[in-house]
């Protein structure tokens, strides 16, 4: 017989679809697409976790599933987003938290993106309504049949080789993200980003079976995922402004607000590098004997049952 950690994910899960369900009343928009988007990325890291665990077929059919969903709330987030990453840019705030550094005066070119984001809000259809109620039902869905997994799926001897391929993944993106960007690339960093995320999101639903180590690697996790969403969010900018240049009369004031967005992209690729290197740097063996200790003290089984 062996213990199995099922419950804590399931525990976990629970927790942020509950807080999904909950924000639907709310009459924040932002708030709600955001809520809905982190509780999807959490419940697609719990079955990726699970992957080698899993049968194919099912790991496929509630990845697409939720995938699927996600890119429901793309335009909704992009909308929001957009216009959050301006605002940040216009007023020097992008990735220097608490800054005051003014950039280059355009606000010529700022507001007249803002208008057009603004304006382009209307034809997202009944202003993403039922995008959100779908997206709600599959999240509450796959948490369902989530929670019915054979326990043997998550036996604590799976503990290690799971963790162990999520933290490989992350730093294999890592090092494509890097090695890409030195050849002016930026296609590597999403996929970083994606891995880093998953990556925070299973240890801290996992932590009470961790060492007292892992504090510091959230720590560095969180840092880590806001740099990159900055990295990210002016990615998605740098692509808006390209295809709405046109909207600027003057070549002068476009030049000087691509320059501005292309060196703020720089700036969080450089915060990416500089807090990523050290948090990936171990082999994923020496990584795992600091996170996971080799018994399982009693205090930390609570929670856990008893796997077939």
């Amino acid at each position: 017989m062996d213990l199995s950690f099922h419950p804590l994910l399931v525990q976990a899960m629970r927790q942020h679809v509950g807080r999904a369900i909950k924000v639907m009343e709310s009459r924040d928009e932002p708030e709600k697409i955001h809520v809905l988007r982190t509780g999807i990325k959490r419940m697609r890291a719990s079955w990726r976790l699970l992957r080698p665990a899993l049968p194919d077929s099912v790991f496929r059919r509630e990845n697409h599933a939720l995938k699927s969903a996600s890119l429901g709330l793309g335009p909704l987030r992009e909308i929001h987003v957009l216009g959050k990453t301006l605002r940040k840019l216009r007023e020097g705030k992008t990735g220097k938290r608490g800054s005051r550094k003014k950039p280059a005066p355009i606000d010529e070119a700022w507001e007249r993106l803002e208008a057009t984001m603004q304006s382009e809000k209307i034809h997202v259809p009944d202003g993403g309504k039922s995008i959100l109620g779908k997206t709600s039902a599959v999240l509450k869905a796959s948490l369902l049949r989530f929670g019915r997994l054979d326990p043997e799926t998550t036996a604590y001897r799976r503990l290690k080789p799971l963790l162990g391929r999520s933290y490989r993944n992350a730093r294999k993106a890592g090092e494509r993200a890097l090695e890409q960007a030195l050849k002016a690339s930026d296609s590597g960093f999403h996929d970083w980003r994606k891995r880093v995320k998953d990556h925070f999101y299973q240890l801290e639903a996992l932590k009470p079976l961790l060492t007292a180590r892992a504090d510091g690697m959230l720590e560095g996790l969180d840092r880590l995922q806001d740099a990159l969403g900055d990295e990210h969010d002016l990615t998605v900018l740098d692509a808006y402004f390209r295809g709405h240049a046109g909207l600027i009369p003057d070549p002068e004031t476009v030049r000087k607000a691509g320059e501005t967005i292309a060196k703020e992209l720089k700036n969080a690729r450089k915060k990416s590098r500089r807090l990523g290197t050290p948090l990936f740097k171990e082999k994923p063996a020496r990584y795992l004997g600091r996170m996971v200790s080799g018994g399982l003290p009693k205090k930390k089984k609570a929670g856990l049952r008893q796997a077939a």
